[in-house]
């Protein structure tokens, strides 16, 4: 299904409905009733959402609340403009459970760039009252180098403090 800027794919997997979202999520789709009939539990991947814009936010935000309040939401793959998101808007993950995120990554010696899963939890630990928000490194698959989180930790993580 493509809705101008907004292109949905729809998968079982076992009793969870998986759907996909790719492209741009703003005021072009209507995310809300399109959404509506998804059965639960639902699990979202957000990995190729490129862009969100004002409407395209607060969409998410009805949209989200309105399948939390039908039943379990796992997100994944969550792509850096879906990740700010979280962090600046309180109730934009609210009631899900995140799973994975995507972040953007710079290797410190050939200057590669690359986008790197990262498991919550596994990967990246909501902190301990007080504590700080680190990303952790990888290794360069072109030179070996060291790939470093090419952000601020602390503002690309903040929706893990509201947790």
């Amino acid at each position: 299904m493509n809705a101008r800027g907004l292109a949905v794919d729809r998968a079982q997997d076992g009793d969870r409905t998986v759907v996909a979202l790719h492209g741009a999520l703003d005021e072009r789709f209507d995310l809300i009733g399109w959404g509506a009939q998804l059965p639960s539990p639902l699990v979202i991947d957000l990995g190729d959402v490129d862009f969100i814009n004002s409407a395209g936010m607060s969409q998410w935000v009805h949209f989200l609340a309105d399948a939390v309040g039908r039943g379990p939401v796992i997100v994944r793959r969550c792509s850096e403009p879906m990740v700010t998101l979280f962090s600046m808007v309180t109730d934009a993950v609210s009631g899900a459970t995140v799973e994975s995120i995507q972040a953007h990554y710079v290797c410190a010696r050939c200057d590669r760039e690359q986008v790197i899963e990262l498991a919550i939890g596994a990967d990246v630990a909501p902190p301990a009252p007080g504590g700080e928000l680190s990303m952790p490194e990888r290794t360069c698959a072109a030179c070996g180098g060291v790939l470093q989180f090419a952000g601020h930790p602390e503002r690309y993580l903040a929706f893990l403090r509201n947790e």
